[in-house]
């Protein structure tokens, strides 16, 4: 587990403004905010113009006088917490449904890092930090590893097995992203 220290050390790491333009805006990193964003940055039957619009609208704290690359840019980069792939650009695939995983999620943070999530204000980054923290053997984190796994489409006869065990429908979420090999 995590002690005070190591969390605000990851705290103050999130920024709370970014800059576009050479103005500061605030920015709306808080975990929950920052899930729905991403689950919505995959959803196949937006647009690109308007998971533009509405990335702007979700992360900006106060509106934008106008949708611009750079201001796209800079919340995707947020998101990707400033770790792009240097190679190829490629994002983090998010391995995490908050609509199917939540009760798995709660479960962990709460049973793990003794957080509450009801009660408990998170950036994104020090959600993904804590995500990190967690036990291999945990079930969100076998899950993580599981959908990684069948995304790349190197399941074991093993993992297959266990996937049937736990219910395709669980394992199951939609990828836009392709995914970093951490898991």
């Amino acid at each position: 587990m995590m002690n005070l220290k190591q969390i605000s050390q990851y705290r103050h790491r999130s920024p709370e403004a970014v800059m576009i333009g050479g103005v500061e805006y605030q920015i709306d990193g808080d975990w929950l905010n920052c899930q729905i964003v991403e689950s919505m940055l995959q959803d196949e039957e937006l647009k690109d113009w308007k998971r533009a619009e509405l990335l702007i609208e979700l992360m900006y704290l106060c509106p934008l006088p106008v949708v611009s690359n750079e201001s796209v840019d800079v919340a995707l980069n947020y998101l990707k917490m400033n770790e792009i792939n240097k190679k190829d650009n490629r994002i983090r695939l998010v391995l995490i449904s908050v609509e199917k995983d939540f009760k798995y999620i709660y479960n962990a943070f709460y049973t793990f890092h003794k957080i509450d999530l009801y009660k408990t204000n998170l950036t994104h980054w020090h959600f993904w930090s804590l995500i990190q923290e967690l036990p291999k053997d945990c079930f969100l984190c076998r899950l993580i590893y599981l959908r990684s796994q069948k995304h790349r489409g190197v399941l074991s006869k093993e993992e297959i097995s266990e996937i049937n065990r736990i219910g395709v429908d669980v394992v199951d979420i939609d990828y836009d992203y392709f995914a970093d090999d951490d898991w």
